[in-house]
């Protein structure tokens, strides 16, 4: 209700931060962006098909999506909309890491819960490296910073502790210990016993089993605080694409940082494969085809690589393999037309047959002065040249790639200059004389 006949940007941005929302766009009823948070996206329109487009043209006023990546960006959310009585209609997004950071609260809170269900508890805690009481038995502590030095010190503490203490008016059997994810202190567990209940003929027994059942509710936690974040279904939603199951960019960007910082022999380079013309099959037959033929690709590729090889969806047309050992380039160049033979043959369509252009860019990974950025950056560079050369072909990055580029691109910067007035200098003009009127004769062009 407060976006509404709020067409500004600014005050967009404004109710996404007062909200703890990522993005808001408004839509005109025809699909088209005419406000955002994110001004570069205002005048985009909804492609048919689009999730967007399909809720625009849905019966429904309101509708909240899975978790899925942003068509243009790759990056994923959770949207959701609203439609208002004239059409037009709201979009909003919330990054995916945030939507896991906001539900892993409840992850604690049942933590703690079963817990304190299980072992007849005074209370229980989890308190965090700030010293706030996140979750607990006692809802009115909830929310609360320990200020007590002396409490600090012992939830500082990397050992197990136990203390008599009271709380609430009662005294009780005080246990913490810290809890730790992948070697990172998460915050410190504390759950607390009556002490009425510990005879005191056997108290040093009953310590001890404390401390092993303590410890063994540790474990516990530590093992669902690791699986949460470990979670095989968060790990490929983070390192993995999820329409060709293929390893994503950012692992691609992992991977190559991992094996740089390898000292090795072994002779190392990339291929980026590129779909030439596939942006022209998605705007003739739609995304959905598109990714029909994405997954077939993807899949004939993998047919045909070996251990040492890597494969990973680049991103929308583009797919990066990484050899790890090779002889030569001979070798080099064998993959690649082999890579370039499975596009000889048409891939089966939803509809029709389509064939694709593809054209392999290869880096040779030589000396140690290489980063993730520059060989993505030459790979990408290679292929640029392929508009020289015929398609459908493999060649291999050199240098005069990269010196021809800065050259183009500083000739471009003093046309510019010359253009808008600011550089009188790199170019001036010469008149050249027709006839020489002493001896009526044409002049020799110079």
């Amino acid at each position: 209700m407060l976006i509404e006949n709020r067409a500004d940007n600014q005050v967009l941005k404004e109710l996404a931060q007062q909200f703890n929302v990522d993005e808001i766009y408004l839509y005109n009823n025809q699909g088209e962006i005419t406000h955002s948070t994110i001004e570069a996206f205002i005048g985009w329109k909804a492609p048919e098909n689009h999730p967007v487009n399909e809720f625009m043209i849905s019966k429904d006023n309101t509708l909240v999506e899975d978790i899925r990546p942003d068509t243009e960006t790759g990056i994923y959310y959770k949207f959701g909309y609203v439609k208002n009585g004239d059409g037009t209609f709201v979009q909003i997004g919330v990054l995916a890491e945030n939507v896991r950071a906001y539900l892993s609260k409840f992850e604690i809170d049942q933590y703690i819960q079963d817990i304190s269900e299980q072992n007849n508890l005074q209370y229980a805690f989890f308190v965090d490296t700030d010293y706030k009481i996140i979750a607990g038995t006692l809802p009115q502590y909830i929310g609360h910073h320990i200020v007590d030095k002396r409490i600090q010190e012992r939830m500082s503490n990397e050992d197990l502790n136990v203390i008599k203490t009271t709380i609430e008016n009662t005294d009780v059997f005080q246990v913490s210990a810290p809890i730790y994810v992948s070697n990172e202190k998460l915050g410190t567990l504390s759950i607390a016993w009556p002490s009425y209940e510990v005879d005191y003929q056997v108290h040093k027994v009953i310590l001890i089993s404390l401390s092993l059942f303590l410890l063994s509710t540790i474990i516990t936690a530590s093992i669902f605080y690791y699986a949460y974040h470990k979670d095989k279904s968060n790990v490929r939603i983070a390192y993995y694409d999820s329409l060709t199951h293929l390893p994503n960019h950012i692992y691609l960007s992992e991977y190559l940082e991992e094996l740089l910082e390898q000292s090795t022999k072994k002779n190392r380079a990339v291929m980026l494969l590129n779909c030439a013309n596939f942006k022209t099959l998605n705007m003739t037959y739609g995304f959905l085809h598109g990714d029909y033929i994405l997954k077939q690709i993807a899949e004939a590729v993998d047919k045909i690589l070996d251990d040492h090889h890597m494969f990973f969806r680049f991103n929308a047309d583009r797919f990066v393999l990484v050899i790890d050992d090779y002889i030569n380039r001979e070798e080099l160049s064998q993959l690649a037309q082999k890579l370039i033979s499975i596009f000889n043959n048409p891939f089966k369509g939803i509809s029709e047959h389509q064939y694709i252009t593809a054209e392999i860019a290869i880096v040779e990974i030589k000396g140690n002065d290489f980063t993730v950025d520059k060989i993505l950056q030459d790979a990408s560079l290679t292929l640029s040249e392929h508009q020289n050369i015929n398609s459908r072909s493999v060649k291999f990055f050199n240098e005069n790639m990269e010196t021809s580029i800065q050259r183009e691109n500083a000739i471009e910067k003093v046309i510019r200059a010359v253009i808008d007035g600011s550089d009188t200098q790199s170019f001036s003009l010469v008149y050249q004389p027709k006839i020489d009127i002493q001896t009526n004769k044409q002049s020799r062009r110079i």
